[in-house]
């Protein structure tokens, strides 16, 4: 079975830059274990919180570059994550994340004028606290 992607990460750089020869990703969840009650007066839902967990996951995030679209797919295993399990329909497990930080390496050649010559230089940006824009 395929995963999913939980986040993909597009950039017109990557076209010009290509893979990464680096990639970490830092990124923090809530998981949410609750029941619906019933509807809401004020409309939607009303809900009831069995259990709930935090953490950070820095290892383990599985990446995949995809040339096409010019973007890098992340994936988390289950196993990464607590086993909560809906007991019924009327259960339900939501994880939302945040992006702590993204850090891309990049190997660029680099003309050396004195040298004549191309050199190999690592470039790294790191970006923190992502504006995410999670798609269902």
């Amino acid at each position: 079975m395929k995963q999913r992607p939980f986040l993909s990460f597009a950039s017109p750089a990557l076209a010009i830059t290509g893979k990464p020869a680096h990639i970490d990703l830092v990124i923090s969840y809530e998981q949410e274990h609750y029941r619906i009650l019933g509807p809401n007066p004020a409309g939607g839902w009303q809900t009831g919180t069995i259990a709930r967990q935090t953490g950070t996951l820095r290892q383990g995030i599985q990446n995949d570059f995809d040339e096409q679209r010019q973007s890098i797919n992340f994936l988390i295993g289950k196993s990464q994550l607590s086993s909560f399990t809906p007991q019924s329909d009327y259960e339900r497990v939501e994880t939302r994340y945040k992006v702590k930080s993204l850090s891309l390496t990049f190997s660029v050649d680099v003309w050396q004028r004195g040298a004549y010559k191309y050199e190999i230089q690592e470039v790294t940006h790191t970006m923190e606290d992502l504006d995410v824009e999670w798609q269902r």
